[in-house]
């Protein structure tokens, strides 16, 4: 799916969101996918070329727990 405005993804304790419904065209406007990085590992990917777009602009999310340690 086209998203040609989209920005940024926030993903946050979604561990049921297995695949994202992009194509690797989508990715060209998107700044930043924040996650965690074990979603991010089991995320399922069509290809790819989908996969490479994407992880480029994937950026871990920090949650305060982690921050104390």
């Amino acid at each position: 799916m086209p998203f040609p405005s989209l920005q940024l993804i926030l993903v946050d304790n979604c561990p049921n969101l297995r695949k994202l419904p992009f194509n690797a065209e989508s990715a060209k406007s998107l700044k930043a996918i924040v996650g965690d990085p074990d979603w991010w590992d089991k995320l399922e990917w069509d290809d790819e070329a989908t996969k490479l777009a994407f992880t480029t602009k994937f950026n871990q999310l920090y949650s305060h727990s982690q921050e104390d340690d």
